[in-house]
């Protein structure tokens, strides 16, 4: 049986990017949701925009977040929904 030996910093970085990945799996779901049950004389472009926006103003799309949402063209590089 081998037994593999974690150090605290990979064990808190491994957990960073578990929250990081909860975190944008939370974003997707949201703009999903808003995309499926909002009216269609409301523009979704503006409502997702406005949902990225809180997210930064409030300091919650971390460095890794981000990056995973312009890897997926969801937002660019100034935080703009696309």
């Amino acid at each position: 049986m081998k037994r593999f030996i974690v150090t605290t910093e990979q064990l808190f970085e491994h957990i960073d990017n578990m929250k990081n990945l909860k975190f944008y799996n939370e974003i997707k779901e949201t703009l999903n949701n808003n995309e499926k049950f909002l009216n269609e004389n409301i523009s979704l472009k503006n409502i997702n925009q406005d949902v990225i926006n809180n997210l930064v103003r409030k300091k919650l799309l971390t460095k890794q977040v981000r990056e995973m949402l312009i890897k997926e063209n969801i937002i660019n590089q100034n935080n703009e929904i696309q």
